[in-house]
């Protein structure tokens, strides 16, 4: 009974690499705490339950038992998962002897740890069902249920329990620790929420999360990005506000700031792919033809390889429109120019078209993006984040 519990804590997604030090990754890590310490038990709360008539009867009838003690009753009842009968038996031995009950109370924490462990979430529940409908302030076990929560995906009902046992708990160590777990699990679901873009799950859960912790910069960062996307503008511009106090926010604060100036005047973001120092987008031909282009704010027209304008050619109507020289590599080139119907990057799209057939068959691309297209519009590449953000011009 004195051994020193093994904390099972169910696998949380982490952030990726590319994500430390980013917009929701803090720049201090608080220290780490056991989450199930067995201090805990000790700080428990000494009020004791009502007693019903039903649990009357029942003490009766453990009494009448004969010689069996009733922590071995507790333990009987729950070994056969009739965890309502063992609560009883539990808090009649409240009663009779507190530091006996203590010990029930151990064993039980460590088959629930086991069960976590084992992936046993309905014995859990079950057993939570039972006590927790009696002992409904009891830290202990309403952790259990927040950790069989967030292991079946529930991730804001977890968390809302993390926040109730931070009602019932007076250790300023233990509700950093909670505190602190709760920032990393929801942490890992913000970033899941931006890696695939889903900005009204983002919305939803970091709206929930202010309701609980309005003040945590975590999640009003979270919001306002979720707003951003949304076209909640004036509301998160609101929200950003707040964020002004948090000196190791200001950062963040600059990104989002951006971010809603750009998002405001109807700029979206292109995804890029590296390629060495350089960076790909992809384009389309009359809506048909793909290409993968190398982004080249020093190239005046939009170049495609001699075997790339022949899927071109294939599938769309093309225009000569006449020949030019070009200082290559390789020397004076003389190189058709060519006008295609639609072009578009994502949804920015031109009609009417030029692009010039060039000898680029050792690039690892279809050609070069010039900046015949992108002059047309505002836009800006953000290196870091690998994106290309367009809009339209006034």
């Amino acid at each position: 009974m004195n051994q020193q519990a093994v904390v099972y804590l169910p696998e949380q997604p982490e952030a990726s690499q590319q994500h430390r030090g980013s917009l929701f990754r803090k720049s201090e890590q608080h220290a780490t705490n056991p989450l199930f310490s067995d201090d805990l038990l000790a700080s428990q709360p000494k009020t004791q339950p009502a007693i019903s008539n039903w649990q009357t009867n029942n003490r009766r009838q453990a009494e009448n038992k004969g010689d069996d003690p009733l922590a071995q009753i507790a333990m009987r009842f729950f070994q056969r998962h009739d965890f309502y009968n063992a609560v009883d038996a539990y808090e009649n031995l409240f009663y009779r002897d507190e530091l006996e009950a203590n010990q029930v109370k151990q064993v039980w924490r460590k088959q629930l740890e086991a069960w976590l462990l084992s992936r046993e979430y309905w014995l859990i529940e079950q057993f939570n069902q039972a006590y927790l409908a009696r002992f409904n302030s009891d830290t202990v076990f309403m952790q259990f249920e927040a950790e069989r929560l967030l292991a079946a995906g529930q991730t804001l009902l977890g968390l809302t329990w993390y926040y109730e046992m931070l009602i019932y708990s007076d250790k300023e160590t233990q509700q950093a620790a909670w505190r602190n777990h709760i920032d990393t699990i929801a942490e890992a679901s913000i970033i899941e929420y931006i890696d695939k873009k889903q900005w009204p799950k983002l919305l939803e859960f970091s709206d929930a999360l202010l309701q609980q912790d309005t003040d945590n910069p975590l999640f009003i960062a979270a919001y306002v990005k979720a707003l951003a996307h949304d076209g909640q503008f004036q509301q998160a511009w609101a929200q950003l506000e707040s964020l002004f106090s948090y000196p190791d926010y200001q950062g963040q604060v600059k990104e989002l700031e951006s971010l809603l100036k750009r998002l405001e005047k109807g700029g979206q973001a292109v995804a890029l792919k590296r390629a060495g120092t350089h960076f790909i987008v992809k384009a389309k031909v009359d809506g048909v033809t793909d290409l993968d282009l190398v982004l080249d704010t020093g190239a005046s027209i939009t170049a495609v390889s001699e075997s790339a304008f022949e899927d071109i050619r294939y599938y769309s109507d093309v225009e000569y429109q006449q020949d030019i020289r070009l200082n290559t590599a390789g020397g004076l080139v003389s190189a058709p120019i060519y006008k295609v119907r639609r072009f578009s990057v994502s949804q920015y799209q031109l009609n009417d078209f030029s692009i010039v057939v060039m000898p680029l068959e050792n690039m690892q691309s279809d050609g070069l993006l010039g900046m015949n297209f992108l002059s047309r519009f505002r836009f800006e590449i953000d290196q870091a984040k690998a994106s290309l953000y367009l809009s339209g011009r006034d």
